[in-house]
């Protein structure tokens, strides 16, 4: 599982450089890494959501 984190976050930190090394205008690049951003948080809360309610079916199940 930490695998998939550690190359997860390589991804977005070979993103975050792609958009730094284009030549675009400065605006374009904030927001694209704005929404890049924002993807990894949304990424990150759904996991979390997950790995919570599956942790509480297995405690539920042990009950």
């Amino acid at each position: 599982m930490v695998f998939f984190f550690t190359k997860y976050f390589e991804g977005h930190r070979e993103i975050m450089k792609s958009i730094d090394d284009s030549e675009r205008i400065p605006i374009v690049k904030g927001i694209g890494k704005f929404f890049v951003t924002l993807k990894v948080i949304f990424d990150l809360v759904f996991t979390v959501f997950i790995l919570l309610v599956a942790s509480n079916w297995l405690v539920g199940l042990m009950s």
